[in-house]
């Protein structure tokens, strides 16, 4: 860990395992020292940032694919091959496990209350109503089929929920260019939109009110839709990522996007009111293998890159 202010290492805390290996991760919104750790052949683990302890969780067999926490820290969600599955983070106990997926589970999201449970596969996007009003998993019928594989999009961006939960925003797996818009009050209602021109979707994100959705996909820099309309306002020029875009983000007040590049080992920030880069981030790594993911800080002033040789850089 790395002080934010001096970018001083603060600890070191050594993980067992006696070799390197690929893992998930996701960090405890409650606390904010509680790291989730899942690798591809370990246990689960809940790691102390402050403490350095470990606490093992259980074991998930099949593959390390997605780890989620939920909006009050509580539960903790992981997907495997095909499976959905619910542990109590105070016990370590495994509560519930949901089965609908025929391939792994790419991805993990919550409604932001916390009771339903989004997960997308290579075929479907199910959503789980975890309170049990409406026990059975509801799988999208609007998202069935297969997805086209690229080599070159591997994120699992693609996937977004609105900021009030009322609207799911995702490629439409015959039309990958295409977002679709999906009410998830009533699943018979969706818009699928015209393809705003940024070639496969790789990622969308919803603004902090809802009313605007970043697209991004294989081309250079990413574009603005009005959520009502399903027209493009703002589409960013003045150069981009070279293979095309791996995350998109907001900031908190809705001045600034954030991208982060496939291959190109940069993020790059993109002022909403020019639709311009205003600044260009260097991710600091020697794989270009591995793509960069952003995210802001809740009050807007900072950026994280995630990429390769484990490093996450402020």
């Amino acid at each position: 860990m790395e002080a934010a202010g001096t970018f001083q290492r603060l600890r070191h805390v050594p993980h067992r395992s006696a070799q390197p290996r690929p893992f998930v991760a996701a960090l405890s919104p409650h606390d904010g020292r509680t790291l989730a750790l899942w690798s591809e052949d370990g246990p689960i683990e809940l790691l102390d940032l402050v403490g350095g302890q470990p606490r093992p969780v259980g074991r998930d067999e099949g593959g390390a694919w997605s780890i989620q926490f939920s909006p009050d820290g509580t539960t903790l969600v992981t997907g495997g091959a095909g499976t959905v599955k619910i542990w109590d983070v105070a016990s370590g106990q495994l509560r519930e496990t949901f089965q609908g997926h025929e391939a792994r589970v790419a991805d993990l999201r919550f409604s932001p209350d916390g009771r339903t449970l989004y997960s997308a596969g290579s075929k479907s996007v199910i959503a789980w109503d975890l309170e049990g009003s409406s026990r059975l998993g509801r799988p999208l019928s609007l998202f069935t089929g297969r997805f086209p594989y690229s080599p070159t999009l591997t994120s699992p961006h693609a996937l977004a929920v609105s900021p009030d939960g009322t609207l799911l925003a995702e490629p439409v797996p015959t039309a990958p260019d295409h977002p679709t818009l999906l009410d998830l009050h009533d699943p018979r209602q969706a818009r699928q939109l015209p393809a705003p021109g940024v070639g496969q979707i790789s990622a969308m994100a919803f603004s902090r009110d809802g009313r605007r959705l970043a697209v991004a996909g294989s081309a250079p820099a990413p574009v603005l839709i009005d959520v009502a309309s399903g027209k493009v306002q703002v589409r960013m020029t003045g150069g981009g990522h070279r293979d095309g875009v791996n995350s998109v983000g907001f900031d908190p007040k809705g001045e600034w996007l954030a991208t982060g590049g496939v291959h190109d080992l940069q993020a790059i920030i993109w002022s909403i009111q020019t639709g311009r880069p205003v600044h260009r981030l260097s991710h600091p790594t020697t794989n270009e293998q591995e793509p960069v993911t952003v995210r802001w800080s809740p009050d807007g002033t900072t950026v994280a890159t995630g990429g390769g040789s484990g490093k996450v850089i402020l």
